[in-house]
């Protein structure tokens, strides 16, 4: 080593042990550079690791959908960061003392909410303060979902006493577990039959939650009626007052509705993208009786009186209006059967599809009464319409508009839409629709000189009343094989429900991303067994697309593993959100990756990975730059969690110590944070002889790479470097370090191989 680099290192040492951030920059322009050390020190964007989890997890488990081996406890717990990177819930095992001690704590994980302070995260086990009654069928007590800050949990439970005083007794009840204190408050309080409410399932709620929407089975309110088996009644909790849905303006129930559109087959959960408006005053919802597409206006205001048309007539009262009503004047129009997709956020747009001409200039072409057996004969996946035209309504100018109208004679069935893929979340309501179409809806050719191939699924976007052609995707696309998903379930770019979805664009629609089994930029990802998916991301602004996922060097996908999981991003298996993939500029990506895509990763398991924009971020590759995030070195896999609105916050469960404070071998949270990191921990002082001193040891885990005289920038860290007094002994299996010594745990751990994935708890899928 130069002079050079020894003074380096030594300010280096002195910087960190006086606590300077930000005052000696070392070759590294982060104010976070103390905290940038071992595993940190090569990640992208001046991010530095946390552990979120504490110790006393034990065990973080893994959300299904993550591709994890059977080693890792798999659950469909909710796993969710705040909007602004904050706060996280995830499922881990029940703490050694307090609550936990129901059987959801033993086999799915119990809920946990951490938080980030000024001086770490702290984490609080949010699981039901009750044991269960006796008897009580293994996941009646379930979150269901949280608001978009997480001080607010949706949580179903079946325990007695109820969790609320007013809350009806020896049933089913939807709860809103509240941040001030953690109580609970029932969000309805009667039913028409003592002791039976069903099962409720949360559907979505308001910006600010005062509107709940949820369903269930059974009448819970006066005029409305039990439905049949298998179907369900629509409500709208609105500060604790409960408010019928599935309801026409005559006054009648209409026993037998989903908040949004049913799922494609009787196993698979219904789809509530954004099936409540902003503000609450906008709740869409599906007839399963007539398959008829609705909205239901201000539904806590009282009914407005009726027209001789049918129509209401008083603004600002309640109303239900047909969304999917044939336009006026069509004489060769019919309406009804529309299929609803997603909804701008504020309820003034909704997208549907439907077989029949709605419109005069609509080219729907519906055969054979509209729909084919999807998947193939036998498949058991549904039954799916066929020769549908993508429409929009507006629901306050009440316009319908076909937003595919096919000019290409060579299209027997028209446009023939497959599925929306991705709305815009803010900005101009519908600036942004991304949908897939087996038609030639578009001329040009897209940058790669390719054109839609007519009868296969081609990716497109709408936006300033153009559509635009981006690629053609594989039927596979739409049915992806991931571990771990819910049974008879795969997940797809055209899925339905947004859970099982496997693309999502940036709220402001500029980006996309999505999974493909196709080339789509010339690298080769074949393999024996077929083409792996790999990540893709779309820039509307350029008009580009990369392949995320791709590796740089070229080397074709590896040949192990399941070939549709060596690169993807987790789907949350909840039907109102999306797991978060994309920063809100569009600039990064995160996604799991078996391959190995950088040098630093050399575990041939599961790790986490960045990908930037060409120009963001010092990025100067054309195709963008990859970094890895998890370590790589680790035996077992790293899976992503959840990231922030902004991507600041990544966050991923692994085994990898990649802090000082993180326990041996356990699965553990970690938060790859712009801008983050925090002090590791005091050495322990010394007693007698060693007192004598030891070799000053660098900081942390290690040097940076980009003060050492061979590495530059995303080099490789350095092995962690410890003094044998900080040295510390590796437990056994079974066992964790507790006060200096290891101990056996609660629940003896079993062979990883031998794990119980942990029993799918009851998600109310259906009502």
């Amino acid at each position: 080593m130069n002079l050079r680099g020894l003074l380096l290192l030594c300010l280096f040492a002195v910087a960190a042990l006086f606590g300077v951030e930000g005052s000696v920059a070392l070759g590294d322009a982060c104010h976070n550079v103390a905290f940038r050390v071992g595993p940190s020190a090569g990640l992208p964007d001046c991010r530095a690791l946390e552990l979120v989890s504490p110790a006393s997890n034990l065990d973080v488990n893994v959300p299904y959908g993550n591709n994890s081996g059977s080693e890792d406890f798999g659950t469909d717990n909710v796993f969710r960061a705040s909007a602004v990177g904050s706060a996280l819930v995830y499922a881990a095992e029940p703490p050694d003392v307090g609550n936990g001690t129901g059987n959801i704590g033993a086999e799915s994980g119990n809920e946990w909410l951490a938080v980030r302070g000024a001086d770490g995260w702290s984490a609080s086990d949010i699981d039901l303060p009750h044991v269960r009654t006796s008897g009580s069928a293994n996941g009646t007590n379930v979150y269901q979902a949280f608001s978009s800050d997480l001080s607010r949990g949706f949580v179903r439970s079946f325990d007695q006493p109820p969790l609320a005083a007013d809350a009806p007794p020896n049933c089913s009840v939807l709860y809103e577990r509240l941040s001030e204190g953690g109580g609970y408050r029932a969000l309805f309080h009667s039913t028409q039959t003592p002791g039976r409410c069903g099962e409720p399932v949360f559907a979505g709620a308001s910006e600010d939650d005062s509107h709940v929407a949820f369903q269930t089975r059974l009448a819970l309110i006066p005029g409305s009626v039990d439905a049949p088996e298998g179907l369900g009644d629509l409500y709208d909790s609105v500060n604790g007052q409960v408010y019928a849905v599935n309801v026409f303006n005559d006054g009648t129930p209409d026993p037998g509705a989903t908040f949004g559109s049913p799922g494609p087959s009787s196993e698979q959960p219904p789809d509530f993208s954004h099936v409540v408006s902003a503000d609450g005053s906008r709740v869409f919802w599906t007839d399963l009786n007539t398959g008829d597409l609705y909205v239901r206006l201000n539904d806590a205001a009282p009914q407005s009186p009726v027209g001789p048309g049918g129509e209401c007539t008083v603004a600002g009262d309640a109303c239900t209006v047909q969304v999917d009503a044939a336009e006026q004047g069509c004489a060769s129009c019919t309406g009804g059967g529309g299929r609803f997709w997603t909804a701008s956020s504020d309820g003034s747009r909704v997208f549907f599809t439907d077989c029949k001409r709605l419109t005069v200039n609509s080219t729907a072409a519906s055969t054979e009464g509209c729909s084919h057996e999807q998947g193939g004969q036998g498949s058991g996946e549904g039954i799916a319409s066929t020769g549908n035209d993508l429409y929009e309504y507006d629901v306050g100018g009440r316009r319908l508009s076909d937003l595919t109208v096919d000019g290409n004679a060579e299209d027997p069935l028209g446009a023939d839409v497959q599925g929306v893929v991705a709305v815009n979340e803010t900005g101009e309501p519908g600036a942004y629709v991304y949908f897939v179409a087996r038609g030639v809806l578009a001329t040009d050719a897209n940058a790669a000189g390719k054109r839609p191939a007519a009868g296969q699924p081609n990716l497109y976007l709408r936006h300033a009343g153009a559509t635009i052609f981006i690629a053609t995707l594989a039927d596979e696309d739409d049915h992806l094989e991931v571990r771990g998903v819910p049974p008879n379930a795969t997940i797809g770019d055209w899925y339905a429900d947004p859970g099982l979805r496997a693309a999502e664009s940036t709220p402001d629609g500029g980006t996309l991303v999505f999974r493909s089994v196709q080339s789509l930029t010339g690298y080769d990802n074949g393999r024996q067994d077929g083409p792996a998916a790999e990540v893709f991301v779309y820039d509307a602004v350029a008009g580009r697309l990369f392949c995320a996922s791709c590796n740089p060097d070229g080397a074709p996908p590896s040949a192990g593993g399941l070939r549709d999981g060596l690169a993807y991003q987790p789907v949350s298996t909840h039907s109102t959100y999306m797991s978060r993939w994309v920063s809100a500029d569009g600039g990064s990506v995160f996604f799991d990756s078996v391959d190995s895509l950088v040098p630093q990763d050399s575990n041939g398991q599961a790790d986490v990975y960045e990908w930037q924009r060409p120009g963001l971020g010092g990025c100067k590759e054309s195709g963008g730059c990859i970094s890895l995030l998890s370590g790589g070195t680790g035996t077992d896999g790293s899976f992503l969690l959840d990231a922030s609105v902004s991507g600041e916050d990544v966050f991923f469960a692994s085994r990898s110590q990649l802090v000082a404070q993180a326990s041996d071998e356990a699965m553990s949270v970690y938060d790859a944070r712009v801008g983050g990191g925090f002090p590791q921990p005091s050495p322990v002082g010394c007693t007698g002889s060693g007192c004598q001193g030891t070799p000053i040891a660098p900081p942390g885990f290690g040097v940076p790479a980009s003060v050492t005289l061979t590495g530059v920038g995303n080099a490789p860290p350095l092995a962690p470097v410890l003094t044998p007094k900080a040295r510390r002994r590796v437990c056994p299996r079974g066992s964790i370090r507790k006060r200096g010594v290891c101990v056996k745990t609660k629940r003896p751990r079993k062979k990883r191989s031998e794990r119980r994935r942990g029993v799918r708890s009851s998600r109310g899928r259906k009502p």
